[in-house]
């Protein structure tokens, strides 16, 4: 399969396991760090994104595949033992 799109890893950042949204709220990207991944940040679509994102009032973090994950781990491993 031949396909010219492209792959932007990145989501909106949950301070909490528990905030996570059963119904859509407007201000849901309001303040929000959001983040993005580093790889591609030249990229067009990545500076279109980026522009829809801060639409929505979110903030923009770009970070390293592996550091994103290293972070994710362990803050993982904080929550579990101070929450």
């Amino acid at each position: 399969m031949n396909s010219k799109g492209i792959y932007i890893g990145g989501h909106r950042w949950q301070e909490k396991k528990k905030e996570v949204m059963k119904i859509p709220i407007p201000c849901f990207f309001e303040n929000a760090v959001y983040i993005l991944s580093d790889a591609q940040k030249e990229n067009d679509c990545i500076k279109n994104l980026t522009e829809i994102i801060q639409l929505l009032g979110a903030r923009i973090t770009f970070l390293n595949p592996y550091i994103h994950d290293k972070v994710v781990a362990m803050l993982a491993t904080f929550h579990s033992f101070y929450l």
